[in-house]
C-alpha cells in the first residue's frame, strides 16, 4: 500500500541522475519519498571514511530530521536515475493525525 498526501503537502518533484547528490548535510527541510529509482543515504566520518547507512526503495522516506529539527548528518545520492517527492516536513504527522497514515 502506498502514502498519499494532499496537494498542498507536495512541495515538488524532483528528478535527478545516478550518481547525483540529491541531499547534502545540514539544516532540515523537507521530507523526501522516492517515486522511482534508488537512493544512496551516506556520510563520511572524522577520518574521512564513507559508510553507507541504507538505501532508499520506491514508496520510501528520507529526510525524518525534518520532523524533528535535528541537524542531517549525511549526504542521499541518486543510484540510477530517480524521481522524489519533496513534501512539507508535516505531513506524515497530519496524516497520522487524521488517521491517515498507510504503509
Amino acid at each position: 500500500m502506498s502514502q498519499s498526501f494532499s496537494g498542498t503537502d507536495l512541495v515538488d518533484v524532483r528528478g535527478h541522475q545516478a550518481g547525483e547528490v540529491v541531499l547534502f548535510p545540514g539544516g532540515p527541510e523537507y521530507l523526501f519519498r522516492v517515486r522511482s529509482g534508488l537512493v544512496r543515504i551516506h556520510m563520511v566520518d572524522d577520518e574521512g571514511n564513507g559508510l553507507t547507512l541504507r538505501y532508499v526503495k520506491p514508496g520510501g522516506f528520507f529526510g525524518e530530521e525534518a520532523l524533528t529539527g535535528e541537524v542531517r548528518r549525511y549526504f542521499a545520492e541518486a543510484v540510477t536515475d530517480t524521481e522524489i517527492d519533496v513534501l512539507e516536513a508535516d505531513a506524515l504527522t497530519r496524516d497520522h493525525d487524521r488517521g491517515e497514515l498507510v504503509h
